[in-house]
């Protein structure tokens, strides 16, 4: 199994950071406060943001947003152990503040907790073990190519990311659903969710951008070749 350089997925990732980048020059660290926890969470809402419709905004100085970073620090300071309690809990606060879906809610919870480990210390990386994969679009259409059910059958496609429902391991298409075979995979490669949505989130994202404009092409121009530099940029790229 070829390995990967984390530093440098975690490099890739921030490099495509473009809205409150500020955080990229802070250290996560035990004496961090929660203001580095609600940016956090914040720029989870921003990445979730363009599925909200007529929902409330998520705002740093709300209450709720403050109690779910605190309980988040308490967790990476170690005050806390069960993350799943954790993590389910937050989502929850989520849905009923702002009426937002379950996929909406673990997607701002688990971007806010791969933000955080970009800039955690060290010594604190261990603590991300645990963390969920964030669910979005292109890391579900990852998930169907490239992870199976005990029947060895690809994993169904759930129709939108943000219509996710928490449901159970046993129903088709819902968060539980993809998590237990996420955590079996991992466990089988040796990988963290987290690393695994380092790892694969850039790449999948230019597979589907390289086939999106290779449909763009007619027959005859495929024929003679014109896509080529497109697939030599992105070979360039998964290699680098």
């Amino acid at each position: 199994m070829k390995s990967i350089n984390l530093s440098f997925e975690v490099d890739r990732f921030k490099a495509t950071i473009k809205k409150e980048k500020d955080i990229l020059e802070k250290t996560l660290s035990n004496d961090s406060g929660i203001e580095l926890y609600v940016q956090a969470i914040y720029l989870g809402y921003l990445d979730a943001s363009r599925t909200f419709e007529g929902q409330r905004k998520v705002k740093k100085d709300d209450s709720e947003v403050k109690e779910i970073a605190t309980e988040m620090k308490q967790y990476i300071d170690g005050y806390i152990t069960d993350f799943d309690a954790l993590f389910y809990n937050a989502c929850e606060k989520l849905c009923d503040k702002y009426q937002m879906k379950f996929g909406q809610a673990q997607k701002i919870i688990n971007m806010a907790y791969k933000y955080l480990y970009c800039i955690a210390s060290e010594d604190l990386k261990k603590c991300f073990d645990k963390c969920h994969l964030p669910l979005d679009g292109i890391m579900l259409e990852w998930i169907h190519r490239n992870i199976t059910d005990a029947k060895k059958k690809r994993l169904k496609k759930v129709d939108a990311w943000s219509k996710l429902v928490k449901g159970t391991e046993e129903e088709a298409c819902t968060y539980m659903y993809y998590k237990k075979y996420i955590d079996i995979y991992c466990k089988e490669k040796g990988k963290t969710p987290l690393q695994l949505d380092f790892e694969y989130w850039v790449i999948m994202s230019q597979t589907l951008s390289a086939e999106s404009y290779l449909k763009t092409f007619s027959e005859d121009e495929l024929k003679e070749n014109k896509h080529i530099d497109l697939l030599r940029k992105y070979s360039d790229s998964f290699c680098a």
